[in-house]
């Protein structure tokens, strides 16, 4: 299981994996090639070290240095591991194409600096996430009112959602959304996962040559399109859906379980996600062990 952004919130969870020597040379590694694409001298490693605000100002370098740390742990976790199958969503999905073998590492960070920078053509957004006022579960009659309004949900548990949009639909919704008993609060500071960033994919896929996907033998499960992906122009088109299309992460986990996968490990760096289903007795008879309780004393 490899999730997206939530570690981004919990520096802590970063920091803990940089003492080990392949997660540093992988930064430094990195940032050689960042710097190259960016004309700056830059430093992933002392990134890790920065307050969570000002981490999260720099969502893009974040994005970078979570999906380093992801590839890291998996490489470190195959070494003992053999998966049934890979479950992964939005930053996820590319350290997933790395492991499988589909796309190479430097590649995977040349696309993500490239569409760090072709977002920046779309309207201001945010990401917002959803909850009930009550801390209930989200009702029916919540998530159609905010399908109305326009937005599509990804939803993260039967109590959490989120949304995404522009500065002023989402500025909107959030005091509208009191009447209907919702707390809608941003908390990514762009538009994941909705159609704001349709201007971002035409450069993109102008540019899908210079990052050759490859064929590969693990097929790995979408949770967007929900379904295994088979073919490498599978990859692709599933990498520039996951910038406009919702995640269903509840329906890729009952999926999965309705085909006997109820046990996995949670790569990280962040647990938000794997937390979140948890608390729910629908998903009672799912395990979870975390990647830091196998590896935290032997990486």
């Amino acid at each position: 299981m490899i999730p997206g952004l939530d570690a981004v919130f919990v520096p802590a969870k970063l920091r803990q994996w940089t003492q080990f020597s392949s997660v540093q040379n992988k930064l430094k590694s990195a940032s050689a090639l960042l710097s190259k694409l960016s004309g700056n001298s830059e430093d992933l490693l002392a990134f890790c070290a920065l307050d969570s605000r000002q981490i999260i100002k720099d969502i893009d370098k974040a994005i970078l240095v979570i999906h380093l740390l992801q590839v890291s742990i998996i490489e470190e976790l195959e070494r003992t591991y053999q998966f049934d199958d890979i479950l992964s969503c939005s930053l996820g999905d590319i350290a997933r194409n790395v492991y499988i073998g589909s796309l190479k590492q430097d590649h995977a960070i040349e696309m993500i600096w490239y569409f760090s920078n072709y977002r920046k053509l779309c309207l201001s957004g945010a990401t917002a996430s959803v909850k009930d006022g009550g801390s209930n579960n989200l009702s029916q009659v919540q998530t159609r009112w905010l399908e109305e309004q326009g937005f599509d949900l990804s939803f993260w548990s039967e109590k959490h959602a989120t949304i995404a949009g522009s500065d002023v639909d989402l500025e909107r919704v959030s005091l509208m959304g009191t009447k209907h008993n919702l707390k809608i609060k941003p908390v990514f500071p762009f538009p994941v996962h909705s159609k704001v960033l349709e201007p971002s994919l035409p450069p993109m896929l102008a540019l899908k040559d210079k990052w050759p996907f490859e064929n590969f033998n693990k097929k790995p499960y979408s949770s967007i399109w929900l379904k295994h992906l088979e073919t490498k122009e599978e990859i692709f088109c599933e990498f520039m859906d996951c910038a406009i299309k919702p995640i269903r992460w509840l329906d890729s986990i009952e999926n999965l379980s309705a085909q006997n996968i109820n046990h996995y490990i949670n790569v990280g760096p962040g647990s938000t996600l794997t937390s979140w289903f948890k608390t729910s007795p629908k998903y009672s008879g799912i395990t979870v062990v975390e990647s830091w309780d196998i590896l935290g004393k032997s990486f």
